[in-house]
């Protein structure tokens, strides 16, 4: 955090942070709090204009709010990290499925709605944005993202590009699935590719039935039995 009097910066450091620790993530964001002369003596200016100590009612007042801006910060870049890490981590298991997509069912024209969404997904995902077209076969990609309910996965698709969403606010992502990726031995690698190829088998299956009133069936279901994980996991 830079601390700017008129202008001018007089310190930086770890200030009005309250009870949050520093932590690697902190790095890569930055903070500058500016402050006019006449608030000198709150800050505790040094008489060489070069350090600050501010005096406790001036923590009282600023360390709730920018305590709970520097978390904020700090998720904002965690995920950002566990985004791209997530993104080289799933390669081996989208090509996988890429090369067993010739013996699987076609999977029918998608719906505006799909396109849509796979739309809005490419915003926060640039690797979905990077999807190529049906001219070099079926690609697959996996993200974790927001959901709109409660199910830990769906998916979104276009011509050639299928997406397989897990909801990263499900507790078995957060429970299972996210320690498998921050701790990537060769067991948990495994293991994490084992549940991958797991949900994307269910989300193609449920992508590749013919009828609408079909997959709105199969997707109530996919909620019911995330629902249902969620209990038992929480329980």
């Amino acid at each position: 955090m830079s601390v700017v009097r008129a202008g001018r910066e007089i310190d930086f450091g770890w200030f009005f942070m309250g009870a949050k620790r520093r932590e690697n993530y902190d790095d890569w964001w930055r903070c500058e709090v500016r402050f006019d002369p006449v608030l000198d003596e709150a800050f505790g200016i040094t008489h060489t204009k070069q350090q600050i100590q501010p005096q406790e009612f001036l923590l009282d007042i600023l360390a709730t709010d920018i305590e709970s801006l520097g978390k904020a910060l700090n998720s904002r870049v965690r995920q950002a990290h566990l985004q791209a890490k997530l993104v080289g981590q799933t390669v081996e298991v989208e090509q996988r499925a890429a090369g067993a997509d010739p013996l699987l069912l076609p999977l029918p024209k998608p719906s505006a709605k799909q396109f849509e969404m796979l739309d809005d997904l490419a915003k926060r995902h640039p690797s979905v944005s990077d999807l190529p077209g049906p001219e070099v076969g079926q690609s697959y990609r996996i993200v974790s993202d927001e959901v709109r309910d409660t199910s830990f996965f769906t998916y979104a698709m276009k011509e050639g590009a299928f997406v397989l969403v897990l909801n990263k606010d499900h507790p078995f992502y957060r429970k299972v699935y996210l320690p498998l990726v921050e701790n990537e031995t060769t067991a948990n690698k495994d293991l994490r590719a084992s549940i991958e190829l797991l949900i994307l088998a269910a989300a193609r299956a449920e992508a590749a039935t013919s009828k609408e009133s079909h997959r709105e069936i199969l997707g109530q279901a996919r909620k019911a039995w995330s629902d249902n994980l969620a209990t038992f996991l929480n329980g």
